[in-house]
């Protein structure tokens, strides 16, 4: 489990340093005051692989494969402070053991030799022209060893490794919106049925909390794998009829029972999910996350959402962290004030700022 975090030079983080992570974590702030660029940071940590990077850039940022063609030199501008590349960037996580995992990225526009990398939906195979403009985003992770650059150029992007199998599945992050196509989901959901048939009641549980008249899953391989719902005395339908909600919820509840010892990071946790079903979520993740041995990192700018984690959490006070990302007015700098739970209930009820409007 992560117990710290340090930041330098990565996103809007400039130097910050993170203390006292629970087991279950709730981060709040106004917009752009880091929290996704902390579960950012906290997915590099623990993932380690050119393959996160791409995650980070396509599916989180929403980088333009385009762009990147067209002037490669920026592609990787974005994960850096105020977007210069003079300094490198630092990520050193402690463990709950001591353990450290110390990442660094840096870019260099000069270097000439490449090597192959395992060829990839989102990785070109084919070496950029020596006379294309190119960027190299170098990768080194001191504890792993597992060092390798990620290279962009008119031609697309390349990786180089001087390993074969770097993902370290550590870490899984879920976008705002469930970032699971239905095929995922549905072999996801066959993985763990096929464990254990107690995970098939887990998942079902979670859908009823959403819509109670949800009554079966099944997958079926019509075309391709898909999960299929059934509400009372209707036909079943694919999931994505179902709502963002189902969706993502889906996603998170497969996240943490398919990989124990692990760390489920979920970007905008409320979305989707109405407030009256928002303390009934949170007492499952709690549960599980106990059960599976999985930290959980969430961000909301719900009211309703830090109120319902901060009831449920008074029975889980061992495990249950809240942290308030505020940007200095004076200095732009992002630290992270972690309110104890019963000064958190204190302030929600006299509706004191806690989401960084203090």
């Amino acid at each position: 489990m992560i117990e710290s975090i340090e930041i330098k030079n990565f996103r809007c983080f400039k130097d910050t340093k993170i203390t006292q992570f629970g087991g279950v974590n709730l981060l709040g702030g106004l917009n752009n005051s880091g929290k996704t660029a902390l579960l950012e940071a906290l997915f590099l940590t623990e993932t380690a692989d050119a393959f996160s990077i791409l995650f980070l850039q396509k599916q989180i940022r929403k980088a333009s494969y385009e762009f990147n063609k067209q002037m490669p030199e920026r592609t990787w501008d974005t994960l850096f402070f105020q977007q210069i590349k003079d300094h490198e960037i630092e990520l050193k996580s402690i463990d709950n053991k001591l353990n450290e995992n110390t990442i660094t990225l840096s870019c260099d526009e000069n270097k000439k030799e490449l090597l192959n990398f395992s060829d990839k939906e989102e990785v070109s195979s084919n070496f950029p022209n020596k006379e294309t403009s190119k960027s190299i985003l170098n990768v080194k992770t001191k504890e792993l060893g597992q060092d390798f650059s990620l290279v962009s150029s008119r031609e697309g992007i390349v990786g180089r490794s001087d390993k074969t199998n770097l993902k370290l599945n550590k870490a899984h992050f879920i976008t705002t919106f469930s970032s699971l196509s239905p095929s995922e989901l549905a072999k996801t959901y066959d993985a763990v049925r096929y464990d254990n048939d107690m995970n098939e009641e887990i998942l079902l549980d979670a859908f009823q909390i959403i819509d109670k008249t949800i009554e079966k899953i099944d997958v079926f391989s019509i075309g391709e794998p898909c999960l299929y719902l059934q509400r009372r005395n209707e036909k079943k339908m694919p999931i994505s009829l179902f709502g963002d909600a189902i969706n993502k919820v889906a996603e998170i509840i497969l996240r943490i029972i398919n990989n124990e010892n692990s760390i489920v990071l979920i970007d905008e946790i409320e979305n989707g999910i109405h407030f009256t079903n928002q303390e009934k979520i949170w007492e499952m993740l709690f549960n599980l996350a106990i059960e599976y041995k999985v930290q959980i990192f969430s961000t909301t700018h719900s009211l309703e959402m830090i109120k319902a984690f901060t009831s449920v959490a008074q029975k889980f006070p061992e495990d249950a962290a809240y942290f308030e990302m505020v940007r200095s007015q004076k200095t732009q700098k992002i630290k992270a004030i972690k309110h104890n739970l019963d000064t958190l209930n204190f302030e929600l009820e006299r509706n004191i700022g806690i989401r960084g409007d203090s």
